[in-house]
């Protein structure tokens, strides 16, 4: 017996062309100045570590990233933040960023050194068989 073919549905179709038009768009290159398209791969590497204690939980993230098609590290951020849980749903958190980027090899110039606070907001529900989350975070550089 063939296999039986599921017609897509209404919300089904807008989704799948909601994410095609995301993936079309971000294969897009960037526009350098001087009108030159730039193609780069680039890569953020987020590690998170955490610690709950009761309704709080203590979090320190650490994200490397590289650049210039993965072939040079050039961005350093730490992250730690205090999260309160204020129900099974929604989370509070509010924390400090240090940062380091580290200039093009032979340019001369200095790394440059950046200090945020941040407030940030997560909201998660169910759709469907899993968890969609939002979150919304505010930051002040110093």
């Amino acid at each position: 017996m063939p296999p039986r073919l599921v017609p897509f549905r209404p919300l089904s179709r807008l989704i799948a062309l909601a994410l095609l038009a995301a993936l079309a768009a971000s294969g897009t290159p960037a526009l350098a100045d001087g009108g030159d398209w730039e193609n780069d791969l680039s890569m953020w590497m987020p590690m998170t570590l955490e610690q709950p204690i009761g309704r709080f939980r203590v979090s320190l993230e650490a994200q490397p990233r590289l650049r210039s098609n993965w072939t040079r590290f050039d961005e350093l951020q730490i992250r730690p933040a205090l999260t309160y849980e204020l129900n099974d749903h929604v989370s509070v958190a509010g924390g400090y960023l240090w940062g380091i980027e580290l200039p093009d090899p032979g340019s001369g110039e200095s790394p440059s050194y950046e200090n945020r606070l941040f407030q940030q907001v997560v909201a998660e529900h169910k759709l469907w068989r899993g968890n969609l989350t939002h979150q919304g975070r505010l930051e002040q550089r110093m």
